[in-house]
This record gives structure tokens, sequence and C-alpha cells, in this order.
């Protein structure tokens, strides 16, 4: 069951394929005493985190792009 809060892009989830809005990925970090500043996504279906963007990767596409 996927849940559409309307808000943001979807985004699915690499290891379970789950799909789901930003809000709700806020949402499942709500009780991470880190979860100010973390720039990780968490899947709401099975906990799963992971970068939404790497800086290694960005500063590679930067530079490839020249």
């Amino acid at each position: 069951m996927m849940a559409d809060w309307g808000i943001g892009p979807t985004l699915s989830c690499p290891l379970c394929g789950y799909r789901f809005g930003r809000q709700e990925a806020l949402w499942a970090c709500q009780r991470c005493p880190v979860a100010r500043g973390c720039h990780l996504l968490r899947c709401p279906n099975c906990g799963y985190e992971w970068a939404e963007h790497s800086r290694l990767v960005d500063w590679i596409r930067t530079h490839l792009k020249r």
C-alpha cells in the first residue's frame, strides 16, 4: 500500500521498492535523535536509510560536464 501525501516528488526505496513522498520520509525520521541536520532518507516501510545526494558523486558529475 502506497501512501500519497501529495507533497513533493515520489521517492522509491532502493532496497524494498516501496514508493513514498518526502513528507512520509520525514515522518519516518521523527523518532531519531539525530534527525536535525541529517541528510539521509529513511524508508517508512523497511527502515532502510540512504543518502539522497552524495557529495562525491555530485563533484564527479560537475567535473565531468566540463
